[in-house]
């Protein structure tokens, strides 16, 4: 008899589940989508990292010119340096041993920010772990 039960309440769910109506989700035709909402300021050392790798420096500089080079260029390392300062490698997918790289040092500001405080090109060779 308490199958009767279950097997009355399981259906009844499952009927009310298929049978739910119009979907909330669905937009009217005039209506806008918002963009996601994008942060100004890095919460991280790794978000500011990709922000730069998404942004870059000013045009025409050699570094960017280096990133615009390789095939994907991706954050590829992010370390802790001491004394509070992150070190970022960016470097082209697949972190080949010969490829440069271009480390970023990201420390705080004066205001508790993160900001790049330098950039610059290294040798990849002995950056990556072995493995």
């Amino acid at each position: 008899m308490n199958h009767f039960i279950y097997f009355g309440i399981l259906s009844t769910f499952v009927l009310s589940c298929a049978c739910g109506g119009a979907s909330q989700s669905t937009l009217p035709a005039d209506a806008v989508e918002l963009a996601p909402v994008v942060k100004s300021v890095a919460e991280d050392p790794l978000s500011l990292a990709e922000r730069w790798l998404q942004t870059g420096p000013e045009a025409g500089d050699a570094l960017w010119e280096q990133v615009e080079s390789w095939n994907n260029p991706r954050v590829s390392r992010l370390f802790l340096a001491g004394e509070g300062r992150y070190h970022a490698l960016v470097s082209p997918a697949g972190e080949p041993a010969d490829a440069g790289a271009i480390r970023l040092v990201i420390a705080r500001d004066t205001g508790g920010q993160w900001q790049i405080v330098s950039a610059e090109a290294v040798a990849a060779r002995g950056l990556w772990p072995r493995l």
